[in-house]
């Protein structure tokens, strides 16, 4: 073992011999390779380990850079062990240079059926007897690492004190096709929003695929471009950023040769060919080659066979990119230097690959082994994020939110949840099935969930964004969210109270940005001044930049007036000196609108609320009263000249998992993004994401949201009290 130190962490190399084949543990021996990290100043505790199973499959175990927000969470309470499965990584490699060895594909074919979830799941077992002494440990398996994850707990469940799984829970009838099927129309928008923010776009794509159709185009990688390779780019579209880098590999696509012609530019063969490459394991996607064309039907955009602008078919409008959904036309070479796509094809050929398991069908790859219903745990629950209104409970979740689908990350927890375990971040309320068990929510959060992102508390545990739970509606009796009604506008002041810099900006900066634009005088008071808000900065260092990026949010959506209370950031109390200090602020400003945030102890029933959001919520409901009674606090009219004011006719509560009323958010949508964007350091703390597309994609995704019971307009929601 090799240990070394990065900035707060211990990381450790561990290499573990395994068998090839574990029906035959003294045959031949690969090895297997994992990275130990563990938090600096716990190296020496006897912290539970947390063994990561990383997507793919194919990918080796992330590389650890800095630690990311759902890791970052775990070093507080486990020792996490990053595993390159096998044949992945630092492990024994399984390629096609090492697989160019076996005679033929059928020989592949039989060799990497060692290299399945349920060999890592193996693989997992003898080194956690090895490394914990035979205590069970907790797993996290994000995609491809979720389904070995039900796999482990199908055959080792002895092995596991808990599971995490994100985006990986597959299902136990759904077929390939169908979750192709699903996943095609949400590919289909991923188009149409990468259109509609680079229009450009559609002329370049439909002349990059003409171009091919006329063209042999070979990559530097040895491999064919074709036009249908050339729309597997749109795996890009699935990732935060992946819009932009897709728009910027287009533009450059030509470069002119003469005579008025142009070429594909090296620069963007290259870029392609890094994109597109098959330089992994070859398990990674013998059956998205045969299930798409089934499941594709005719594409959005070019006919299905047709490459745009060829002279079989009417070239489209667009070119509609695709994912991993991909076809045979995948970029492929001739000859035996790239035998790994014939031996995938054998792979998952019945004639070459293992007896199909009877018993119902999976999402798992053709070969592998079904995953099988568990012994019940001690509680389970599953979490559908697609929708904010759609539930995955059984007995008959929606083909486009179903397990293991494409267009829903799934989430499942098992294990009894120790005192202080991780907060859920998704808002959603959940139904309660005869057996007890809840389904609809998740109860603790989950590492990587790029829709409802984890923010730090100032103790630094996770609590839920609150503009995640504004997309959250109340439901009428059929199950459909209630329409929300329009905000008031025979208004002319408000004031905004919240606890934090960066509170109001999570979504309701939207609103506050179009009420400016209408004339309307808004005005901001901040209970502190988010000193504890960044674990990196002292907090009188921090209080500074958070109060200067404050005011400069602020400005930016048309609010000049910023106050700050100086409560003491994370333990702000509840009582009378808080209730004084918000009544006088209401009677300076004379506002007829309050708006505050979340009061009540949860974020919709599931993530606890902090306790400054629960104080400064309850305190600004009861302050619109105080106000305006001139028996109370009476020293605020003797001593400070306040004269009572009760013209506050709502109080407004953003982040309410409860909303009745909703504001247009798209005149204020741009703006609302450049607003939080001047968190920077805050964000730059919060997550490794570059900060702009964490912010847009956050807060457009928050809007669209709230917008599917505000007539489909995207909106910022609130909970309105009248007075």
């Amino acid at each position: 073992m090799t240990s070394y130190r990065q900035p707060g962490v211990v990381l450790t190399d561990h290499v573990f011999g395994v068998p090839l084949d574990h029906a035959n543990p003294g045959g031949e021996q690969i090895e297997v390779y994992a990275r130990e990290v563990v938090a600096g100043s716990r190296h020496a505790d006897g912290l539970p380990w947390l063994v990561y199973l990383e997507g793919g499959p194919g990918c080796a175990a992330r590389r650890f850079t800095g630690t990311q927000a759902w890791l970052e969470r775990a070093l507080t309470e486990y020792r996490v062990l990053l595993l390159d499965q096998r044949g992945t990584g630092r492990s024994t490699p399984r390629n096609r240079q090492t697989l160019a060895a076996f005679a033929g594909p059928g020989a592949q074919a039989d060799h990497l059926a060692h290299f399945r979830a349920d060999s890592i799941v193996r693989d997992c077992e003898l080194i956690r007897r090895r490394l914990t002494g035979g205590a069970p440990w907790t797993v996290l398996g994000q995609s491809f690492g979720g389904f070995c994850a039900t796999h482990y707990l199908s055959t080792a469940p002895e092995g596991l004190r808990e599971v995490f799984i994100t985006g990986g829970l597959p299902s136990l009838d759904a077929h390939a096709d169908d979750v192709y099927r699903a996943a095609y129309p949400r590919m289909r928008r991923k188009n149409e929003a990468h259109y509609a923010r680079y229009p450009q776009d559609v002329a370049r794509a439909r002349e990059i695929a003409a171009h091919l159709a006329e063209h042999d185009v070979t990559l530097p990688t040895g491999y064919r471009l074709t036009p249908e390779a050339f729309q597997s780019l749109g795996i890009l579209l699935g990732t935060g950023t992946g819009s932009h880098h897709l728009h910027y590999l287009l533009e450059n696509a030509f470069v002119p040769t003469g005579g008025g012609r142009r070429e594909l530019s090296d620069g963007f063969q290259e870029a392609v060919a890094a994109e597109l490459s098959f330089a992994r394991p070859p398990s990674t996607r013998p059956s998205t080659r045969r299930a798409t064309p089934r499941a594709r039907g005719p594409p959005p955009g070019p006919p299905s066979g047709c490459a745009p602008g060829s002279p079989r078919s009417t070239p489209p409008r667009r070119s509609t990119a695709t994912a991993r959904c991909s076809s045979p036309a995948r970029p492929s070479t001739p000859g035996t230097s790239r035998p790994t796509p014939r031996c995938a094809r054998c792979a998952s050929a019945p004639s070459c690959s293992p007896p199909a398991p009877t018993g119902p069908r999976s999402t798992t790859r053709p070969g592998s082994p079904p995953p099988t219903s568990p012994s019940p745990p001690p509680s389970t629950t599953t979490t559908c994020m697609s929708r904010p209104s759609t539930h995955c409970a059984p007995p008959a979740p929606s083909a486009d939110c179903a397990p293991g689908s494409p267009t829903s990350t799934s989430t499942t927890v098992c294990g009894r949840a120790a005192p202080g375990s991780w907060t859920g971040s998704s808002p959603w309320r959940g139904t309660r099935s005869e057996t007890g068990a809840v389904h609809g929510r998740a109860d603790r959060a989950l590492p990587d969930a790029p829709a409802r992102p984890v923010r730090r508390t100032p103790h630094g545990g996770p609590r839920a964004p609150y503009a995640a739970v504004m997309t959250d509606t109340r439901d009428t009796t059929d199950g459909a969210p209630a329409a929300l009604e329009p905000m008031p506008g025979d208004w002319r002041r408000a004031l905004a109270v919240v606890a934090h810099p960066d509170d109001l900006e999570y979504g309701c900066a939207a609103a506050v940005a179009g009420w400016t634009d209408g004339g309307r005088e808004i005005a901001y008071l901040l209970a502190t001044r988010g000193e504890a808000g960044i674990d990196t900065l002292e907090p009188a260092g921090c209080a500074a930049v958070r109060e200067r990026e404050q005011r400069a949010s602020a400005a930016v959506v048309g609010v000049t007036s910023v106050e700050f209370l100086d409560h003491r950031d994370g333990v702000i109390e509840y009582g009378t000196a808080l209730r004084r200090d918000i009544a006088a602020a209401v009677r300076r400003h004379r506002p007829e609108l309050l708006i505050t945030l979340n009061h009540r102890d949860t974020w919709g029933g599931t993530a606890w609320n902090t306790p400054d959001h629960r104080a400064v919520g309850r305190a600004t409901l009861d302050a619109a009263a105080d106000a305006g009674n001139r028996w109370i606090f009476p020293e605020l009219l003797t001593e400070q000249g306040l004269a009572p004011w009760d013209g506050v006719r709502w109080v407004a509560v953003a982040g309410s998992a409860s909303p009745t009323h909703a504001v247009d958010a798209r005149p204020g949508l741009e703006r609302s993004v450049a607003s939080l964007l001047e968190h920077r350091t805050y964000i730059e703390a919060l997550t490794d994401t570059d900060p702009e597309s964490y912010v847009r994609e956050f807060l457009t995704g928050a809007a669209g949201r709230a917008g599917e019971s505000f007539g489909g307009v995207p909106a910022v929601t609130f909970e309105l009290f009248p007075r």
